[in-house]
């Protein structure tokens, strides 16, 4: 029975700034604009990667911006099926090849680029695929920017004024020691964010203990870092009214930046009127109705979703920050 047209799944889409060194006045939509002019087909859209292949299914360019469909799929490899009979004492689990003249999919992931803003749909792949999608098409072209190419998560700018307007009380950070260890191995994956150095210098403290010092082995350590601004403790020592306003903007100004960080996820953020601000709600995303097609979704409908999508961030000021 063929899937209804109807039926629609929930998708999470999020906004990204696209940033390179050096960014001239050139933007990320006019430089895809100008290689894929040179890229008419899917062939040459199509590269190989450590994980299978990368394809840019679809190409458009409009008044709106670019928008991409880029599918993940590993050549002739064949999907798990499983005998719909519910009558026999144990089913089979079989390998069934794709229909001849097709690859099964990973998962694929659609964008909307306009200016330098990138918005992004991922439906069954993490949205890294279009980060490797962007190196491929620009490394003949614009070798600089393929390599230094980010796509930078950016705050929300109603959190960020509630967090203006009402101050921060309390910070919460949460660094894996396991994590940094990853990171600091892997030259490919250097992380430079407050978190990570929080960790990697608890690491140091402990190598110095008898006990302690094999703590990089404990992969599963956590630690958790409370920044508190205690104002009624520090007036009872100081009868000036204005006693702490620097410890309170101090925090402020640390809220900001972890906000600014790319990489660091794991915080929250405790306001003056004890609203609670996660990293989920701080950064620029929302969950859209999209289409459903097998287990992806519409093509067409998400791309006309991101649209929407963008002119409520513009609405908002979210894009203008």
């Amino acid at each position: 029975m063929s899937e209804d047209q109807n039926t629609t799944k929930k998708k999470k889409v999020y906004y990204r700034r696209a940033k390179w060194p050096d960014q001239s006045r050139e933007t990320l939509e006019n430089i895809l604009k100008n290689v894929h002019a040179q890229l008419p087909t899917v062939g040459h859209r199509t590269f190989d990667t450590l994980s299978g292949e990368l394809r840019g299914v679809k190409f458009k360019s409009e008044d709106k911006g670019i928008f991409l469909h880029v599918a993940s799929y590993t050549p002739d490899q064949p999907t798990s099926a499983i005998d719909k009979d519910r009558m026999v004492p144990s089913s089979m689990v079989t390998a069934e090849p794709a229909p001849i003249g097709k690859d099964f999919l990973d998962g694929d992931i659609f964008l909307l680029i306009r200016d330098n803003h990138v918005i992004l749909c991922p439906s069954g792949v993490r949205e890294t695929i279009a980060n490797k999608y962007f190196y491929h098409v620009l490394k003949s072209q614009y070798q600089d920017i393929a390599v230094n190419l980010v796509l930078d998560k950016v705050a929300n700018v109603n959190k960020l004024k509630m967090i203006r307007i009402e101050g921060v009380k309390e910070l919460r950070l949460a660094a894996s020691l396991y994590d940094a260890s990853v990171h600091r191995i892997n030259a490919q994956a250097v992380k430079s964010g407050l978190l990570y150095s929080i960790a990697n210098d608890f690491k140091s403290i402990f190598s110095k203990d008898q006990v302690l010092r094999d703590i990089s082995e404990l992969e599963n350590l956590n630690i958790t870092l409370s920044l508190k601004f205690d104002g009624n403790e520090g007036r009872k020592k100081h009868a000036e009214p204005n006693f702490g306003a620097v410890g309170r903007e101090r925090l402020i100004r640390t809220a900001e930046m972890i906000l600014n960080e790319n990489d660091d996820d794991g915080f929250v953020i405790v306001t003056g009127e004890n609203n609670t601000i996660t990293a989920e709600e701080v950064r620029i995303s929302d969950n859209l109705d999209i289409k459903s097609l097998g287990k992806s979704i519409n093509c067409s409908d998400a791309w006309e979703k991101l649209v929407e999508y963008y002119d409520k961030l513009e609405t908002d000021g979210n894009l203008s920050q």
